[in-house]
């Protein structure tokens, strides 16, 4: 990512965070997570500034029409040339006649224009206060609105440039930025419990994705443009099956940057928190693989040749062929999660693409894939991988034993900086003592191998990984074990304080 000049902030933060989930008019389908993404984006911005004394949050009853105007208008009123100013909105959105619209938990769907808020009105209320700094955040669409034949030529014009073009042209420092654009859907996730780019504007705020920020601490106009514009089509790919498309939009001038919050003092925080721990389970993800003869694929024939060599058409002829052992084997892990989590439908997201099959749950991810065998192009691999743990108590359960006992041989932790491996191959060929800890290594030191007393499985560092693998495939328990006594054991031969910080909050 480029890097550009930034200007810190100063004066006082202030933000109003809106969210119409419920109407009171019940032919407007709800917002699913609007409420949600609100409330959690407005304990995320205390930490970078917006006390709470400086922070409404309207949630669908209580953001009316009136409110929300009233409420805008006398913030900006308040406002001085050096504050700043977040505005938050999740609901539906539309676009009548070359004007923008937000609804209010007293739109009327048979009186829309009327009974909704013109963008135009905010940004000129935005324009009218003395603040130089102002962000606005949509998370809207017009899905939730049943468009018939009188209804069609209201709803289905683009969300109109001009407006936003023109709110952000009156300064350097006035962005705003779309969840998508109005003819096309702005996606929920039941596992995320988030409209999927609300989730990435929330993730981003918090500091939890080191790709977000400028410099490891500013997340600013243009990194949060980047981050939302790969991110969330990414995450729809694995949230949703077929074509859908969700592209984030943004208005502003990047020429020079703003600084939307400065994550160095939280981060900060947060590894001082965690430095005597090496793992995070947080950020974890478990590994297994299943290898095979190409010949014993469900759709090999007798026509076919084994690949002798690796390319994208061996792979790609292995995938084909696969593709009933890798439904087989997805279907099989699909099952057993439903029945000893007892999820219902509608919270396993399940999304299929060439060579790989992604399980969404409330508490963790499941990505299989199947692929040709890098090291022998006669054999197939199907991986198995846990990862996106949302909720670390979940390893400890029964439920995830019972399902994923016997599938992993490894689990990988990644930090948060680079490692220093010469630093770490030096320390403990300083302890010479093979039988205590031993390291291997290739010439050009860019990883290593470690093999510890107290330690079953060894361990292996690349820079910004560190990954546990035992000998055999094993239960969860065993891995959980392994990793949990890592800490002490590296603590105790004085390796602990060479390493980085692990990913994600302590």
């Amino acid at each position: 990512m480029k890097t550009k000049s930034v200007v810190p902030l100063s004066g006082e933060k202030y933000a109003l965070l809106v969210a119409v989930e419920a109407y009171h008019d019940k032919r407007i389908s709800k917002v699913i997570y609007a409420e949600n993404a609100a409330t959690e984006l407005a304990a995320s911005i205390q930490e970078v500034g917006f006390p709470a004394a400086n922070t409404e949050v309207m949630l669908s009853a209580s953001a009316t029409k009136t409110r929300i105007e009233s409420a805008v208008r006398t913030l900006c009123r308040r406002l001085r040339p050096e504050d700043e100013l977040m505005l938050f909105y999740a609901g539906h959105g539309f676009a009548e006649n070359g004007h923008n619209f937000i609804t209010c938990h007293d739109t009327v769907l048979s009186d829309l224009p009327a009974t909704s808020i013109r963008l135009q009105t905010i940004f000129e209320m935005v324009r009218s206060s003395k603040a130089r700094k102002a962000v606005i955040l949509l998370d809207c669409c017009h899905s939730g609105f049943k468009i018939d034949d009188s209804m069609r030529g209201l709803l289905t014009e683009e969300m109109m440039d001009d407006e936003f073009a023109a709110f952000c042209s009156e300064s350097e420092y006035h962005m705003a930025f779309a969840s998508c654009r109005l003819d096309e859907k702005s996606y929920p996730s039941n596992p995320l419990k988030h409209g999927i780019w609300s989730h990435h504007v929330i993730q981003a705020y918090r500091g939890e994705e080191p790709k977000a920020l400028e410099r490891k601490r500013f997340l600013t106009a243009s990194s949060l443009r980047d981050y939302l514009s790969a991110e969330v089509p990414r995450t729809l790919r694995h949230t949703v099956t077929g074509t859908a498309t969700q592209n984030p939009r943004v208005w502003g001038d990047m020429s020079r940057e703003f600084i939307l919050a400065d994550l160095g003092d939280v981060l900060a925080r947060r590894k001082a928190k965690s430095k005597s721990t090496v793992v995070n389970l947080a950020r974890a993800s478990f590994f297994g693989f299943v290898n095979g003869s190409v010949k014993m694929l469900k759709g090999f024939k007798r026509h076919h040749r084994v690949p002798d060599n690796v390319c994208s058409a061996t792979r790609g002829f292995v995938q084909q062929v696969g593709a009933d052992d890798l439904r087989e084997a997805s279907e099989a892990i699909h099952h057993a999660i439903k029945t000893h989590f007892s999820y219902r439908r509608r919270y396993l997201e399940l999304s299929e693409d060439d060579g790989a099959v992604t399980i969404m749950t409330p508490q963790f991810t499941v990505n299989i894939t199947l692929d040709i065998d890098n090291d022998d192009p006669s054999q197939y691999e199907i991986a198995t991988e846990v990862t996106d743990i949302r909720d670390p108590d979940v390893l400890d359960t029964e439920a995830f034993a019972e399902v994923f006992d016997d599938l992993f041989d490894r689990i990988v932790f990644q930090l948060s900086d680079s490692m220093p491996i010469e630093d770490i191959i030096d320390a403990i060929e300083d302890i010479d003592d093979p039988d205590l800890i031993s390291v291997t290594y290739p010439a050009n030191a860019d990883h290593c191998t470690i093999r510890a007393k107290g330690l079953t499985g060894e361990l292996m560092f690349d820079g910004q990984e560190i990954t546990i693998r035992m000998k055999r495939k094993t239960s969860t328990t065993e891995l959980l074990g392994e990793s949990r006594s890592l800490p002490n054991l590296l603590l105790d031969r004085g390796i602990t304080a060479l390493l980085p910080s692990p990913k994600g909050k302590p």
